[in-house]
């Protein structure tokens, strides 16, 4: 920081400092968001593509199952031994679901009548008799994710954004503790919630800093190392700032606490 900038940043209004965190934790949830969305697309519509040539058409009519083909149909879990997914809706099969899930770890048979999961030994019994009626193959599917995507995003970003409000405020008050102490070394008045100003005030560069590598798609390695590394070196020429201002006007009269 140049000289002076600190001392300038601890009388600032605390309202502008609530505000920078409020956008530095937007910005952050951005940053998010602009990495993990497209990721999740991309695999929910690989998923949804590869429906068809893994599962069979599933038909859901009166709270019963039912699918055309040879029946029970064990889909192929590819390397995993411990995982067992069968669909066997055929009439009286339902209790061949528990020999299915016999000596695997986590499972799920769908009978006609219900949905059995196992995981972690612990069996549980979910019956479809509430369900509406419908067919679940690929298209389906995709109609389901195009309804409810734009809902499921904006939770999420909501969600993403109160994590990083506690996140960020989290890093501001420990983090403030460096101008705070800094201060004491080189005999600075400075009350720790003027220590708090300065401390919101450094995070917005190295936020900038990881947004662009999100928007820019750019990946370095342990990069939440240069952030803190580019935060922690902003707080210590805080410091160094404030301690070349008071010897610069050692009859200066103390910041006034806000």
């Amino acid at each position: 920081m140049n000289r002076s900038k600190a001392r300038s940043i601890a009388r600032t209004p605390a309202g502008l400092s609530l505000l920078v965190l409020f956008a530095c934790a937007a910005l952050s949830a951005a940053a998010m968001l602009w990495y993990s969305v497209p990721k999740i697309d991309a695999l929910l519509n690989f998923l949804i593509q590869k429906y068809d040539e893994v599962i069979p058409e599933i038909k859901i009519d009166n709270g019963q199952a039912s699918v055309r083909g040879k029946q029970p149909f064990v889909v192929d879990t590819g390397p995993e031994k411990d995982l067992a997914l069968v669909i066997d809706t055929r009439e009286g099969k339902q209790n061949d679901a528990m020999e299915y899930l016999k000596g695997v770890e986590a499972g799920a048979v769908l009978t006609r009548d219900s949905v059995v999961v196992k995981s972690r030994g612990e069996v549980r019994i979910i019956p479809i008799s509430g369900m509406p009626d419908m067919v679940i193959n690929a298209t389906t599917l995709q109609d389901i994710v195009d309804q409810y995507r734009p809902t499921v995003i904006m939770a999420g970003a909501a969600l993403v954004f109160i994590y990083f409000c506690f996140v960020k405020s989290f890093q501001v008050l420990i983090l403030g503790a460096i101008p705070y102490f800094g201060a004491r070394v080189y005999s600075v008045p400075l009350t720790y919630g003027q220590a708090l100003k300065i401390s919101t005030m450094a995070m917005a560069p190295p936020v900038f800093f990881d947004l662009l590598l999100y928007v820019t798609g750019i990946r370095i390695p342990a990069s939440y190392v240069i952030y803190f590394a580019v935060y922690v070196g902003l707080l210590v020429l805080a410091v160094r700032d404030l301690a070349g201002d008071a010897e610069s006007h050692p009859n200066s009269v103390s910041i006034n606490p806000s």
